[in-house]
Parts: structure tokens; sequence; C-alpha cells
């Protein structure tokens, strides 16, 4: 019968610890404090132990099996396999700790940041712009990913190389600094693993689609190991139309409020922002301003598309019976491309006759609404322009952590660690509507129309008001020089 649960706890697992050793750590910049090791009992075929050094997160005192008062959860080899997760944003989504349980694990979550990045939190302590999780790699940290808020993103790391991730989901502030007070995630590779791996699936419902392949190959020798994995994942955007029964703003129906929008294309018009609105083609009735007609979510993606490319290189060797080197070379590329909508504006547009002189708007018409000589307007491009819009954002993120064992004689042991990298965060829309044109369109402003800055303001000018004029009654003059 399979084991369902991925989660599962060190206590029971064979852990013994090597009494009374203590570990005495050093660490360079960016290094974070090395974990204790203990003696793992791992059974063979002919029933003997074979002993292994494990890191054991939350602790750097060589020999406890966990953090004294500490429930480290710990997700192995075995559970991910049956997870059948592709990324470690999917793997996390089934941990109840970690913030965002059970969610869709894909594209950015919890950075709140355009670059997409994947930054989990415990019990939802800290987020954004302070990240009160600590996220290792076998026990050291990593470079930062995102562009206005920098978290790390354990995304660069596949879960094909993965051997078992460590959850602390205590403070750990006092073992690891400040960034650890909602707790720690450590991510430990594989090691001393033989052999190759070859591995593909995809995936598909109605409107979406998945695809994985990924390859990891060993090997190791009396003292010391080699590893390569390489992991490519691609799930495909979910449009929002493709799920209107989730997205339908309207819960009238079932007992909830109307979260409909306002601005409608064709523009919306009303005497103030207050007041009653009319839509096109403003002869019926007025709607309550409380009240929304229109759903521009439509134009959008439920799931943005996800390209993920991992690569881990990890060598290991033994130098002597005293000295050990260990060295991680990582490079993870993301992009996340999402459709979004062209974008709405609101303003007021004034016509002849009204005291705002000088953003009085020539080609004003009060139409049958009966609203007098200023109309507050409110416009949703997305009718008049047609789908087109999207979001693109990437990431890209190489990384090289090393670290040297030294064995001092006795239970002592130095450890000296350095980890040196980059990140490059990068965002991008186009096709969305942006607010200087939008308002120049309907309020008319003489200073910013007729004195521009340059020629390509000038022409983003003439763009908005063109495309608020087919639908809004509002334009204005195409200068001299812009098409």
């Amino acid at each position: 019968m399979k084991k369902s649960a991925i989660i599962k706890l060190v206590s029971g697992r064979g852990t013994r610890g090597a009494h009374g050793s203590f570990t005495k750590v050093a660490s360079v910049a960016f290094s974070g404090l090395l974990a204790s090791t203990a003696a793992l009992g791992q059974n063979t075929g002919t029933g003997t132990a074979v002993l292994e050094e494990v890191v054991i997160t939350g602790s750097s005192i060589r020999g406890v099996e966990q953090p004294v008062g500490s429930n480290l959860i710990t997700i192995g080899r075995e559970s991910i396999e049956e997870s059948g997760a592709t990324t470690v944003q999917q793997l996390l989504s089934s941990v109840p700790q970690v913030t965002g349980f059970g969610n869709a694990a894909q594209g950015g979550f919890g950075s709140f940041d355009g670059a997409g990045t994947f930054a989990p939190t415990l019990h939802g302590l800290g987020a954004s712009a302070s990240n009160g999780t600590l996220v290792l790699v076998d026990g050291r940290r990593l470079p930062l990913s995102g562009i206005n808020h920098t978290l790390a993103d354990p995304g660069v790391i596949a879960p094909l190389a993965i051997e078992r991730v460590e959850i602390l989901p205590d403070g750990a502030s006092s073992t690891y600094g400040s960034d650890a007070v909602a707790g720690v995630l450590n991510f430990i590779t594989r090691r001393n693993y033989e052999g190759s791996e070859v591995n593909a699936s995809v995936g598909f419902g109605d409107g979406y689609n998945t695809k994985d392949a990924g390859f990891i190959w060993g090997n190791a020798w009396d003292n010391g190991s080699a590893l390569l994995t390489y992991n490519y994942t691609q799930k495909s955007n979910l449009a929002n139309a493709d799920r209107q029964d989730i997205i339908n703003p309207d819960h009238r129906a079932q007992g909830g409020g109307n979260f409909l929008n306002t601005a409608c294309g064709p523009a919306t018009i009303a005497a103030s922002n207050s007041a009653a609105y009319f839509t096109s083609p403003y002869s019926g009735a007025s709607t309550a301003s409380a009240i929304g007609t229109c759903n521009p979510s439509v134009y959008g993606d439920l799931l943005p598309e996800n390209i993920r490319h991992n690569l881990l290189i990890k060598l290991s060797h033994d130098v002597n019976d005293s000295l050990s080197v260990n060295a991680n070379v990582v490079f993870s590329s993301v992009q996340t491309n999402g459709a979004t909508a062209r974008g709405s504006f609101t303003g007021t547009a004034f016509g002849a006759g009204n005291a705002a002189t000088t953003q009085i708007n020539p080609f004003y018409q009060v139409g049958t609404s009966g609203i007098g000589n200023s109309q507050f307007v409110r416009f949703q491009a997305d009718d008049l322009l047609g789908p087109g819009a999207v979001s693109k954002a990437a990431a890209e993120t190489f990384f090289v952590s090393s670290s040297a064992d030294l064995k001092l004689g006795g239970d002592w042991q130095a450890s000296l660690g350095l980890t040196v990298g980059k990140d490059d965060s990068r965002q991008r829309q186009d096709g969305a509507i942006q607010r200087q044109r939008r308002v120049a369109g309907v309020e008319w402003h003489h200073q910013q129309w007729w004195q521009p800055v340059n020629p390509v303001a000038a022409r983003y000018h003439n763009r908005g008001i063109e495309y608020a004029a087919d639908r809004c009654q509002c334009t204005g003059r195409v200068a001299s020089g812009c098409d």
C-alpha cells in the first residue's frame, strides 16, 4: 500500500548521534551557519548498517537528532517521488506549515514581485519585502531574486536533484539570525549517487497542459563523487475565460456581493464619480454607481505560463582523512508569461461653457444622457482594442557554493564556506495603454498636448486620444509630424 503522506518526522528514522561531540563553525560572506552532523544508520541487503554523515537543520551541535523542543519535518526522497512534483513550488504546496498550502503552484507566490519569484513562508510570518523564513540549499544561503522585493527562491533547485527537504517550523533566529524568525527550509541535494536516470511526463486538462523532462547522472569513488542534473518544466497558461465559474465577480445569485466593474468598453459616463452612470448608447436608464456591469478579468489569465530550466553540478572530494571539500554549481532560468487586460482609466471630460477653460475638449458631446458640460468617464480598452496585452517576466540565477570541512582532532571540526552568485530579474508589459495616454484623451490637457517633452510623447498622447475617441466621443487633434 502506497504511503499517501509526504511529511515524515525525523524521529523514528534510525538517526543516532555521536555523544558529546561539538562543532565550531567558521563562515565567510553569504554562507550560513552549518547545521550539526549525525550518523545515520541505513540497512543494506546483508543486514549491516552503513554509516553516512548527514546534516540536521536547526542546530550547530554535532550529534543531536533534531533541535531541542523543535519538530523537524522531513520530506524524504521516496516521498518526493510519490508526490509527482516537478517543481519545488509544487512540492511545498502539499506542506500545511508552508503558506499557500494547496495553491496552484504556478507563477509567482509570496513575493508580490513582478519577476514571478516564489518565496515560501512558514505560518505566514513575513512576506513580500521581508521574509521571516530562511531558505537554504545544503545548509547555505543562496542569491536573492526579484525586482522590487529580493527574496530567496528555492525553485532554482529541481526536485530531481533533492535528497530531502528539512522544514523547521519554529523560530531559529538564535542559530541562523533574524531572517529565520519564522523557521527554516533546508533543501539537501543528492550525494554519492551512482548511475543515471531519465524521466519525462506530460499532463493535460481543459485549456491547460504541462510538460516535464529531466535527467540525473552520478558517479562515486573511494574519496569523492560527482553529480549532474538537468530539468525542464513547461506549464501552460490557463485563461480566465476557460474558468468563468471561478473568476466571475458577480456572486449575487449565490447570495454574495457584486464585484463587477463600472469601467466598460464602450465607456460609461456619469455626472460625477458618485452619480449614477449610463452605459452605451447612453439613452436608457442609469445604473447606481455602486453596481458594476462589466467584467474585464475575462481578458487575463488565471495562471500564467511558466517555463523553467534547472541545472546542478555537485562535486565532493576527500583530500585526506582530515580534509574534505564540496562545491555546488547552480543555474536556473524561469520565464513567466501571462495575458492581462489592456487597462482602464477614469477621468472628467469638459465641454463648452465649463469653468475649466484650459481643458475644454472641442469634441465634447452632451449626447442623449442629458449630462451637462462635464462628464465623468470610465473606460475599459479591451473591447475596443481586443485581447493582446501580456506581462512577461524572467529571472536567471547562477551561483557557486563551496565548503571545506577540517577535522581538528578529537570531536572538534571546523567548517569554512563561501557562496558567490548573481541574479538577473526583469519584467515587461506589452499592449497595455499608459495612464498618460488615457488621461490626455479625455481631459484634454493643453499644456501636455501642445508642449510635449518630445515627439515620442506627443505620439503617445495621440494614440491615447485615438483609442478613447472611438467609444468615448472624446478625441483630440493629431499634431503635426505624429501618426
